[in-house]
C-alpha cells in the first residue's frame, strides 16, 4: 500500500534533499578536504523520514547512518561514491567505519544491539567485523522512506492483513469491541485476551476495533511462530516494527491447544511485546502478566448461524429453506460455514450443501473414531413392530428437535442438551449395528464407531481425556456415534475397595456428565442390558430391546438376505426360517453360500446354504451335531442334477 501521488512526491523530495547533503559529505571526504560541519538537514514534519525518526527515536547521527545505509538502494551513484570515499573500489557499500569518518556527531553507541538502528532491524551489519562490515538498510525500511508499505518477507509466513466483516457482529459482540478499544487506548502497550471458539467472529471484533481506532491490525498465527527463543524474539521485533510503522495492534490467534508450552510462550510474548496485543484463544488461559484483561465471546447461537448461512449461501442455494435446517442439525463456527460456502458450486442443491457440511465436519473425528459408510434402509431392518416404532421415534426426535426445543420452548435453560442418547440392547446379531446404520443413512449423518479399546486407559485421567476429545469433536451434531459393547466401559459402578475402583468410578461419573451435555446422537450397544448402572440408564432417551427373531422374522430376514441380482434356485424360506440363528448370522450364511455357489459357477441353492450354516455354527463354537442343526440339515433336499446349470 503506498501513499497518494502528492504524498509520494513529498516523501521523495525529503529523501532527495537528504541524499544531496550526504553526497557533499562523501565527495569532500574522498577529496581529502578538511571536514566542515555540514548544514543541518531540514526535516519536513510530514515526511516518512520524520515519521521513522520520531517512531523509533533516532538521533541525528542515527538518522544519517540510516540514510547512508539506504543510499545505494535509492540512488545508483552512491555505490561509486562510497567506494571512492572508502578508498576501495571493491567496497561499493558503506561501512560503520565510513559512517564514523564522514557523518557529523559520530557515536559508537548508535550501532549497539539495543540501539534503535539494530534493535528494530532498520539496518543490518553484514560481515565478520562490526567496524568494516557492510551497512545495509532493511528493504522494508527503504520502501517506507519513500512512502510505500511493504511487509517484511520474514513476516509473510506467519502474518497476514486483517480482513473481516464487522457487520456480522451482534450488539453484545460489538460491545466487546468497544471495551477492547477503551483498554487499548488507555494503555498503548496493553494486552487483551479474547476467549472465542470462532475465529471469524474474533476477527470481526478486531475489525470493529480497527474501525473505531482508525488504525490497522496484523494477524499473527501462533502455530507459525518460530520455536527457538532467539528466533521468536527476532520475529516479535519485526512484528512490533511493522505495527509501529502502521500505528496498529497485533491479533495473535492461538488455536494450537496441544502445545504444552503455549502459556509459557505467551507469557514471554506479552512481557516483551511493546505494542497493543489482542490474544485470541479457544479456551481461557492464565496469563500472570499484570494488566491482561479477558473477554469471553460465546459461540454463535442457532439464530446467528441461521443468518450467517443465509448470508454466505445466498438465495441461489435456497438458503431460506436450508439455512434453518443446517443450523438446527450442525453446531458450526463461522469459519467452517465460510469453508463450506466456498466449496459448494453456485446453484448447488440443498442436498449437495448438506453433504458438503458433513464432509467438512469429518476431519476432527476421523482421527478418533472409525467412519462407517452405510446405505442401509428401512427395508433392511427386520424387527417387531414395537422396536421399529421406537427407532422411528428416534429419527423424529432428531428431525424435529429444533421445533420442539426452540419454538415450543422445551429448551428452558442453558444447560438443556438437545442431543439424543439411545441404548440398543440385545444378543449379538439381532440388528443393533444395522439399526444404527439405518438411522445414520435416513438422517443423512455420518456414522462413527468408537473403539473402546483405544478409549480405555489404565492411566488415571487418560480415559476421561479420550472421551472428552471424542465428544468435543462430535459436538457439531453432524454425526451418529456408536459405542459397541458399551457395557465394558459404561457398566455398573463398583464398590470402592482400592484406588483402581475409585478411578473406574470417576470415569463412569465423568461419562454420565459428558453424555448429558452432548448435543449430538450417541448410540450405545450392549449384549447385557442388566449390567448397566441404573443412574446411567436414566440418561437414555430411548432404550430399544432387540429380541432374538422368531421364525416369522427369520423368514423375512432370509428373503432380504440375498440381493435381487443374486441368482438363486428355488429356496425353501419356510425351512430356512427354522434355522435358529439371528439376523447377523443369517447374513453371514447367505454371503458364504453366495461365495460357494459363485466358485462353482451356478446359482445359490439350499445345499450351499447348508454348507455355509456348518461354517457359521463352527465359528460360533456350536457343535456341528447340535440337534437343531442336525434336524435342519436332514431336511435340506439334495441338489437335483438340473440345478447344476451354469450361471
Amino acid at each position: 500500500m503506498s501513499a497518494p501521488l502528492g504524498e509520494f512526491a513529498r516523501h521523495r523530495a525529503q529523501i532527495v534533499l537528504a541524499l544531496e547533503r550526504l553526497r557533499v559529505m562523501l565527495e569532500a571526504h574522498a577529496a581529502g578536504k578538511p571536514s566542515a560541519a555540514p548544514e543541518p538537514l531540514e526535516i519536513d514534519p510530514g515526511s516518512r523520514l520524520a515519521h521513522l525518526c520520531g517512531t523509533f527515536g533516532l538521533s541525528a547521527f542515527e538518522r544519517d547512518v540510516l540514510i547512508l545505509a539506504a543510499a545505494p538502494e535509492l540512488d545508483g551513484r552512491f555505490s561509486g561514491l562510497c567506494a571512492e570515499a572508502a578508498g576501495d573500489a571493491a567496497r561499493p557499500y558503506p561501512s560503520l567505519s565510513l559512517a564514523l569518518a564522514v557523518l557529523p556527531e559520530p557515536a559508537w553507541s548508535a550501532v549497539t544491539p539495543d540501539a534503535p538502528l539494530r534493535r528494530w532491524r532498520l539496518v543490518e551489519v553484514e560481515g565478520p567485523s562490526l567496524i568494516t562490515g557492510t551497512l545495509r538498510a532493511d528493504e522494508a525500511i527503504v520502501h517506507a522512506l519513500l512512502g510505500f508499505r511493504h511487509r517484511d518477507e520474514r513476516l509473510r509466513a506467519m502474518t497476514s492483513e486483517l480482513v473481516a466483516d464487522a457487520s456480522i457482529l451482534s450488539p453484545a459482540q460489538e460491545a466487546v469491541a468497544f471495551e477492547i478499544v477503551s483498554l487499548l487506548r488507555r494503555d498503548g502497550g496493553s494486552t487483551v485476551q479474547l476467549v472465542a471458539g470462532d475465529r471469524v467472529i474474533a476477527r470481526a471484533v478486531a475489525q470493529r476495533a480497527v474501525e473505531l481506532m482508525t488504525a490497522s491490525a496484523l494477524v499473527v498465527r501462533y502455530a507459525s511462530l518460530p520455536a527457538g527463543v532467539a528466533e521468536l524474539v527476532d520475529a516479535l521485533r519485526l512484528c512490533e516494527r511493522e505495527l509501529r510503522l502502521g500505528q496498529g495492534f497485533a491479533l495473535l490467534e492461538c488455536d494450537d491447544a496441544d502445545d504444552p508450552h503455549r502459556e509459557q510462550t505467551l507469557e514471554m510474548i506479552v512481557e516483551r511485546f511493546g505494542m497493543p496485543l489482542l490474544v485470541v484463544t479457544p479456551a481461557r488461559m492464565f496469563l500472570s502478566h499484570v494488566g491482561v484483561a479477558t473477554f469471553d465471546l460465546a459461540r454463535p447461537t442457532r439464530e446467528e448461524q441461521t443468518s450467517y448461512w443465509s448470508l454466505r449461501l445466498g438465495a441461489a442455494n435456497g438458503a431460506l429453506e436450508i439455512a434453518p435446517r443446517l443450523a438446527a442439525q450442525f453446531d458450526l463456527d463461522f469459519a467452517t460455514i465460510d469453508t463450506v460456502a466456498a466449496s459448494v458450486a453456485a446453484g448447488a442443491s440443498a442436498g449437495e450443501v448438506w453433504d458438503a457440511v458433513r464432509a467438512q465436519a469429518r476431519p476432527r473425528l476421523d482421527a478418533l473414531a472409525e467412519r462407517i459408510e452405510t446405505a442401509a434402509a428401512w427395508r433392511d431392518l427386520v424387527l417387531p413392530i414395537e422396536q421399529r416404532r421406537l427407532i422411528r421415534q428416534v429419527v423424529d426426535h432428531v428431525r424435529y428437535r429444533d421445533l420442539v426445543y426452540r419454538r415450543w420452548g422445551f429448551a428452558r435453560g442453558a444447560d438443556t442438551a438437545e442431543g439424543l442418547t439411545v441404548l440398543f440392547a440385545g444378543a449379538s446379531g439381532t440388528g443393533k449395528s444395522l439399526a444404527a446404520r439405518v438411522l445414520a443413512n435416513v438422517l443423512r449423518l455420518d456414522l462413527y464407531r468408537v473403539d473402546l479399546s483405544a478409549v480405555f486407559s489404565k492411566y488415571i485421567g487418560e480415559t476421561e481425556k479420550n472421551l472428552r476429545r471424542i465428544f468435543d469433536a462430535a459436538e457439531s451434531g453432524g454425526v451418529v456415534l456408536v459405542f459397541d459393547e458399551a457395557d465394558a466401559l459404561f457398566g455398573k459402578r463398583s464398590e470402592v475397595s482400592d484406588s483402581h475402583d475409585r478411578h473406574a468410578n470417576v470415569e463412569v461419573s465423568y461419562l454420565l456428565q459428558r453424555i448429558e451435555r452432548f448435543n449430538g446422537v450417541a448410540i450405545l450397544t450392549t449384549n447385557l442390558r442388566e449390567s448397566f448402572d441404573l443412574a446411567f440408564m436414566r440418561r437414555f432417551r430411548f432404550v430399544v430391546d432387540f429380541p432374538f427373531p422368531d421364525s416369522t422374522l427369520r423368514r423375512r430376514i432370509w428373503k432380504r438376505a440375498f440381493p435381487p441380482q443374486t441368482p438363486v434356485d428355488e429356496l425353501d424360506f419356510a425351512l430356512l426360517s427354522k434355522l435358529a440363528v439371528p439376523g447377523g448370522n443369517i447374513r453371514n450364511i447367505a454371503l458364504n453360500a453366495g461365495v460357494r455357489a459363485a466358485a462353482k459357477n451356478r446359482p445359490v441353492a439350499m445345499d450351499d446354504i447348508a454348507a455355509a450354516a456348518r461354517i457359521e455354527y463352527a465359528k460360533l463354537d456350536r457343535s456341528l451335531h447340535d440337534p437343531d442343526l442336525a434336524r435342519w440339515l436332514e431336511a435340506v433336499p439334495p441338489r437335483a442334477p438340473a440345478q447344476a446349470a451354469a450361471i
